[in-house]
């Protein structure tokens, strides 16, 4: 992540720019490129904090800043257990 309040083009992985180009290039949108980049981003935070907090899900979501309820919801949207 970035170290300012504000996200920089460095700030962003080569795969993240090179999707924004691609829908530059009207192969898909960038709404759509932005979506799947925060889906990942949030999968992988996912991932990690319960691989921290040894799967437990309420001290994953407290580490991620939501309620369980929250953390379960996002898991079932991205398919995840």
């Amino acid at each position: 992540m970035g170290a300012g309040q504000v996200i920089k083009k460095e700030d962003l992985s080569e795969a993240i720019r090179k999707s924004v180009r691609t829908a530059r290039q009207g192969e898909s949108s960038l709404k759509e490129v932005v979506a799947d980049a925060v889906e990942d981003l949030e999968k992988g935070m996912i991932l990690e904090a319960l691989d921290a907090c040894h799967n437990n899900q309420l001290r994953t979501a407290a580490k991620l800043g939501l309620s369980r309820q929250g953390l379960i919801k996002k898991m079932k949207r991205y398919g995840m257990k």
